[in-house]
């Protein structure tokens, strides 16, 4: 019995562990982003967080393929509150981001400007909230999957292109005060429960077909659907 306990334990130590690992790279001056290795058989990494010397208000450009040790990691998500309550004015993000994580972005005060990739797939919960100086959105094509409250709070943004998903999660355009108009594709069936909840400025007429939930336009300027019906009150 103990010769094949002591086979069993050599079996189980020779097979290779993979953790996760840490690291740090300069950006640019004083502005360190830190990596986390998702997985070292195929090198993916994502953004942790980042550090800098001074609080000056900076622009970020996520470089796409990071070396560290002699792997080559491909970054392909933005970690859970990597960038929270930053003081960053603009971020680029390479090609190769799946991912933006839960409040990866929240609380970006002074984020004017943020370009999603073409090969984005998921956004989650909060991703963007309280970015108020963000003041437009692209949503890529490839765009599968997104969370409730993504932009709420986001002030400054004046017209949305809503993306081509079947629905529109709840929160996510919630007190975005500056919106004046919508663009609903054909797509879209469903618009959650106060998705533009308080976008005082809102006004536009949206299709009889979708599914429109509780106080989904509460206290917008003027939204219809075709019939005339009035949307901004329930």
């Amino acid at each position: 019995m103990n010769r094949i306990i002591t086979l069993v334990l050599g079996c189980i130590l020779a097979i290779p562990a993979f953790s996760q690992q840490q690291f740090r790279q300069e950006v640019t001056k004083g502005i360190t982003i830190i990596y986390e290795s998702l997985d070292d058989q195929n090198g993916a990494a994502l953004v942790k967080g980042m550090e800098w010397a001074e609080e000056t208000d900076v622009e970020i450009v996520i470089p796409e393929v990071v070396s560290y040790n002699g792997v080559n990691y491909t970054i392909v998500a933005i970690g859970e509150g990597a960038f929270r309550n930053r003081d960053i004015t603009a971020v680029v993000l390479p090609k190769s981001i799946r991912v933006i994580e839960r409040n990866a972005f929240t609380d970006c005060r002074y984020m004017s400007s943020i370009e999603l990739n073409d090969q984005l797939e998921t956004i989650r919960f909060e991703a963007f909230r309280g970015c108020m100086n963000l003041q437009k959105i692209n949503f890529p094509s490839s765009l599968k999957h997104i969370e409730r409250g993504i932009f709420q709070d986001c002030f400054a943004i004046k017209h949305i292109d809503l993306p081509a998903l079947p629905y529109i999660p709840a929160d996510m355009f919630r007190y975005c005060l500056g919106l004046e108009s919508v663009s609903v594709p054909a797509s879209v069936k469903k618009i959650g429960t106060e998705a533009f909840k308080e976008c005082r400025n809102l006004s536009f007429i949206l299709r009889d077909n979708v599914e429109v939930g509780h106080k989904a336009f509460y206290n917008c300027a003027s939204v219809k659907n075709e019939n005339g019906v009035d949307l901004t009150i329930e």
